[in-house]
């Protein structure tokens, strides 16, 4: 459940010609930490929700299909932007989105083979 409100968060707000901003600082690339840290959320809440779901230990394939399933949504999303007014689909938009997703299943990945108790409640 939580995974469906956080996509469709996503959603929301890629929906909004003019999204609001979290700060206003007007910094180079900051709507690419943005992506980054949307995806790298997205990517975590997946990541619980699919442990959560398997009986046995987790594999690597369940952290790379995370990646794999928030980079997509990341590139839908970015194609839905494409017919937004005032929007564009970027491939840097994408690409922030990935490393993202990325990062937090590689990372979520090592914390869990040095400490597989943090896996599961």
């Amino acid at each position: 459940m939580l995974v469906g409100l956080y996509a469709g968060g996503i959603f929301v707000l890629s929906s909004l010609s003019h999204p609001p901003t979290v700060s206003s600082w007007d910094l180079p690339y900051l709507d690419k930490l943005y992506h980054f840290l949307t995806y790298s959320g997205l990517t975590f809440v997946l990541i619980r929700a699919l442990c959560l779901s398997c009986a046995t230990r987790p594999s690597i394939a369940l952290f790379l299909w995370a990646a794999l399933l928030s980079t997509v949504y990341g590139a839908l999303d970015e194609f839905h932007q494409a017919f937004i007014p005032e929007r564009v689909m970027s491939m840097y938009d994408l690409l922030a989105d990935a490393m993202g997703a990325s990062m937090v299943a590689s990372v979520w990945l090592n914390v869990q083979r040095r400490r597989p108790v943090l896996v599961k409640p």
